[in-house]
């Protein structure tokens, strides 16, 4: 093991100068294995960037990256390069981990670790998610793991790349990085990509995580073009990664689904109803004819596999005119910007 170092704690930095050090402070009381924690500053305007310093100066086993603003993605990316470990951990800048995470996660023969989480809201648990507890080896045991935990209300779990151990040599002999230049689903991308590279997990049902929401930290554009251009940017990188994870477990369910029921039920559809609610520059016969190529290639896609809202998109897409796609849409979308002004 490469300097004897069993993690590597990676924890992006901007603008967190009021939370970094409660952060900081949670993995520095962790006990049962050796770690060290890389602080990611990406291009702070606060004080976060020289407090990154002062801790370091402080904790041998604490190193500081300075870098220009790229975003977490880049963040995350610089401090996968920078780490020793045999693990890698990804926590946020304003949350914390409980005492006893490293020794209770931790272990040598698993390449996947995954831990429950907990939302805290204005200090207060709000909610708890708790994955199913074991181990498991191989295509079979790991896909009946991902059939338990890739519930519509277990998703998140699986989603973040926080309260999780990587193991560093799958992602360097990989290749696995996080997409930079998409800053919405980017997590699920990366945690997807090292699924699809495993051979074993192991799971602990304590929530060991605390996912801190901030005020103002609730609430996501969910209509801005910009938005929805970070959308098509995560159906590129999503439409690549899930016919690998579908051959890696082919006995699982719950993978085999996500293409319909989450590529195409829950992206898919989002933008096409934004686009015929509100006007949109996106609103092109070319984007159009992408996401109706992404329709193409769902196999469970049906007049009762939607939800009902969905179903005039489902005409419209099995009518097969791009262009009147595009005007029917002008059309709704001018109609609803009258009653929305």
């Amino acid at each position: 093991m490469r300097d004897g170092i069993d993690i590597s704690v990676v924890i992006p930095v901007y603008n967190a100068e009021e939370t970094l050090v409660r952060t900081v402070d949670s993995v520095l009381l962790q006990e049962g294995c050796s770690f060290e924690v890389i602080l990611v500053d990406d291009g702070s305007t606060d004080g976060s960037g020289d407090l990154c310093e002062e801790i370091a100066s402080k904790e041998d086993c604490v190193r500081v990256i300075r870098k220009s603003n790229g975003g977490v993605s880049s963040a995350r990316n610089a401090g996968i390069k920078a780490s020793r470990g045999r693990f890698i951990m990804f926590v946020d800048a304003d949350d914390m981990i409980r005492p006893g995470t490293f020794r209770m996660m931790y272990d040598p023969d698993c390449d996947f670790v995954m831990a429950g989480f907990e939302k805290v809201v204005a200090g207060k648990v709000s909610e708890t998610y708790r994955p199913v507890e074991g181990v498991f080896k191989g295509e079979k045991e790991i896909a009946r793991f991902l059939d338990r935990t890739m519930t519509e209300k277990e998703c998140y779990l699986i989603n973040s790349p926080c309260f999780k151990l990587f193991r560093r040599s799958i992602i360097a002999h990989r290749g696995i990085s996080f997409v930079e230049g998409l800053s919405y689903a980017e997590d699920k991308i990366f945690v997807m990509s090292f699924l699809a590279e495993i051979s074993s997990v192991k799971s602990v049902s304590e929530p060991l995580y605390s996912y801190i929401l901030r005020k103002g930290s609730l609430s996501y554009d969910l209509v801005s073009d910009r938005h929805l251009g970070q959308v098509f940017l995560l159906l590129d990188s999503y439409s690549r990664i899930l016919p690998t994870l579908e051959q890696r477990y082919p006995s699982s369910r719950r993978v085999a689904a996500l293409y319909h029921d989450d590529l195409v039920s829950r992206y898919v559809c989002r933008i096409l109803t934004v686009l015929a609610t509100r006007r949109s520059a996106l609103l092109t016969k070319d984007n159009v004819c992408l996401l109706y190529r992404y329709m193409d290639s769902d196999r469970s896609l049906g007049m009762f596999s939607l939800r009902p809202g969905q179903l005039p998109n489902l005409m419209l897409y099995k009518i097969g005119s791009a262009g009147l796609t595009v005007a029917f849409y002008w059309l709704t979308s001018s109609v609803c910007s009258l009653f929305n002004r």
